[in-house]
């Protein structure tokens, strides 16, 4: 367990909506105009900080403009984690069983993977352990210790230039693509195993 996991905590999380599968290659090229990777249109996005992971949402809402009632958004991190455990209490997002629903260093073969090519979790949703890590609404705090119980995003009263992901990546090892795993990066950082 990592120091910054804990610890455990009730929160009630409204109601929210969140994508079957990760935002692909091709989808951020459509409506970005360019993709931050050479992977494959159907591989997740990845290569994209916090800031362009956001003004991505930016774009898409002015698109769905009247088409949805409420705008598309980073989950936060309790949200992330209720996804993830679609319903259950395993270890990773979906299975106790890390190669049933991930991609990571010992199945992934150092490389991303297309989408959905692993199994859903409870709530249908694919590929929340591993490929990439994906970035929440939160700012980084260590632990929970006073955090939002409604569910939110932990955006004030703290240093928001860190941000949460979650999920682990195609080049981790199993203890970091579990459900609880949580660690930061800097909002205008980028990197290849984040999207």
């Amino acid at each position: 367990r990592l120091d910054v996991e804990g610890p455990v905590h009730t929160v009630e999380v409204q109601s929210f909506a969140l994508g079957k599968y990760e935002v692909t290659q091709g989808e951020w090229r459509t409506l970005m105009g360019i993709s931050p990777s050479e992977c494959g249109e159907e591989c997740p996005v990845q290569g994209v900080n916090w800031h362009e992971a956001n003004a991505y949402l930016r774009k898409l809402n002015l698109i769905a403009s009247g088409r949805e009632d409420r705008p598309y958004r980073l989950p936060s991190e309790a949200e992330w984690e209720y996804a993830c455990r679609g319903g259950g209490r395993h270890r990773y997002c979906g299975s106790d069983d890390v190669e049933h629903v991930a991609w990571y260093r010992k199945n992934g073969g150092g490389r991303l993977h297309r989408i959905g090519t692993k199994a859903a979790n409870g709530f249908g949703l694919h590929d929340m352990s591993g490929n990439v890590w994906e970035w929440t609404q939160d700012c980084w705090r260590d632990g929970y210790r006073r955090g939002p119980k409604d569910g939110s995003a932990w955006t004030s009263g703290i240093d928001c230039s860190q941000r949460v992901f979650r999920g682990g990546s195609w080049i981790n090892e199993p203890a970091l693509v579990r459900a609880a795993v949580r660690l930061r990066q800097g909002a205008s950082e980028r990197d290849d195993r984040l999207g």
